[in-house]
């Protein structure tokens, strides 16, 4: 894996993360951008994706947990349900896959590697 840390007066990055804090004295403002990626066929997510919004799109695949705590957000925008499905027989919140996200519903899972599931912590319709 390819990694780079930038410290600068405001802003540090490393990989596809950045932070950006400003002072002005008056306020404080500080900003966190995360990877958004768009994906029209069925998707794998990276290790380096965040937020995957879905176009006529049938299936995401949750990689094998990669480690604890790594956290997905999924948007369907795909006009019908879509599918979520592990690739290393973890488990979705205890259930076999796959998980039916409707459209436009956002689902937010996080890894819990040493138990091979993947938790919901968000569902947003």
């Amino acid at each position: 894996m390819n990694s780079e840390l930038v410290l600068s007066a405001h802003t540090i990055r490393a990989g596809n993360i950045e932070i950006n804090n400003t002072f002005s004295g008056v306020s404080d403002y500080c900003a966190i951008s995360l990877r958004l990626r768009s994906q029209t066929a069925g998707y794998t997510l990276a290790t380096n994706d965040y937020t995957v919004v879905g176009i006529n799109i049938l299936n995401y695949f949750l990689p094998i947990a990669p480690s604890n705590g790594r956290i997905y957000v999924i948007k369907n925008n795909a006009g019908s349900p879509i599918n979520v499905q592990t690739s290393g027989g973890e488990t979705i919140d205890g259930t076999s896959p796959p998980y039916s996200l409707n459209d436009k519903e956002c689902l937010t899972v996080v890894c819990d590697k040493d138990n091979g599931v993947w938790y919901i912590i968000s569902k947003k319709i």
